[in-house]
């Protein structure tokens, strides 16, 4: 499946989530910029945490909001899902008639692929995971791809050659993109080294805080996070240290420090709207999508202030870089 997404995050610029309680679901608006179909397509989605994190949440958001304004879907969600909670809230959006449920995360893939077989006339798509069925969907998302990138910009920034991760869970896809991380910066710099923590949340800022505080003070001048709304103790603690750089992932972060340099941005947005077209059309052309740096799907997104950090010859590497990954030359760490 090829996905042609330049441009679409101005179709999304006006989007932003409507506020309600935490783990609370709400029916969205109505929509306005199309005519609802004979049966209206009902789609639900489940995230680990706020749809307002201004990351890994707010992109599957994004997107759910996208297939409400462009196909005149009914839209509800469910936040902060906790893991005794998922199974539950697939079922009864299920049983409720929801055609999709977007599950978002790969922590949600295998209470799917229990719940998929109940609910034959349901589709349940996650990002993440490796389970699939005739109605469960597994999006792979290569962020690795965006981080490998930052890696290398990062190995050119650093004094210390020293940076920091902070993760929110140990998962698979997690560990690959800061293993991606440091091996692009060990590209550049042999002597860096990536030190991983993870506060075992994706929702606690003051963990991040402690954790990002911790690796400062053991000499990290390059930090990068995948912790979703718990990132805001990273860039409120690390955001503003001299010398410091800091890095997004998974939605464009640069505006949320300082001193971030970059975002490895995966376009979920674009591709749960394609993914529902699909399935609203009966034609499913690919039961294993992938977003990656070959279709443009995840992107490297500089910040346009810390643009000249780099050396004409610097950003000439990062570019041949990017289109080596394209090509499969440049290979990622296994997950």
């Amino acid at each position: 499946m090829k996905f042609c997404l330049v441009g679409f995050a101005v179709i999304l610029s006006g989007c932003s989530p409507t506020s309600n309680p935490i783990g609370n679901t709400m029916t969205s608006p109505p929509a306005t910029g199309a005519s609802a179909p004979a049966t209206q397509l009902k789609v639900a989605l489940l995230t680990s945490g706020p749809v307002n994190d201004g990351g890994w949440n707010q992109s599957a958001y994004d997107g759910v909001m996208a297939i409400q304004k462009t196909l005149g879907a009914k839209v509800d969600k469910q936040e902060s899902v906790k893991a005794d909670q998922i199974e539950g809230a697939m079922s009864d959006f299920a049983s409720s008639g929801y055609k999709i449920i977007f599950c978002h995360g790969d922590e949600y893939s295998d209470p799917a692929n229990k719940v998929c077989g109940k609910f034959p006339g349901t589709y349940f798509v996650t990002t993440g995971g490796e389970n699939s069925a005739a109605n469960l969907i597994p999006i792979h998302i290569a962020t690795e791809e965006g981080t490998y990138l930052q890696g290398i910009e990062a190995g050119f920034l650093t004094k210390t050659h020293k940076g920091g991760f902070i993760g929110g869970q140990e998962s698979a896809p997690v560990k690959q993109a800061a293993d991606a991380f440091e091996a692009g910066a060990k590209s550049v710099d042999p002597q860096f080294t990536l030190t991983e923590t993870y506060i075992n949340s994706w929702n606690d800022p003051v963990k991040a805080k402690t954790n990002t505080v911790a690796l400062l003070g053991s000499g990290c001048d390059i930090i990068i996070h995948n912790c979703d709304a718990a990132a805001k103790g990273v860039f409120d603690t690390a955001g503003k240290v001299h010398g410091v750089y800091t890095f997004g992932v998974n939605y464009d972060e640069n505006k949320k420090a300082p001193n971030c340099v970059s975002s490895a941005v995966s376009n979920v947005p674009a591709m749960f709207l394609q993914i529902a077209q699909e399935i609203q059309s009966g034609r499913i052309t690919n039961p294993k999508p992938s977003l990656g740096v070959a279709n443009g799907d995840v992107t490297l997104v500089d910040n346009p202030k810390m643009k000249h950090l780099f050396t004409k010859a610097q950003k000439a590497k990062i570019a041949a870089a990017e289109k080596g990954i394209a090509a499969g030359t440049i290979k990622m760490p296994a997950e």
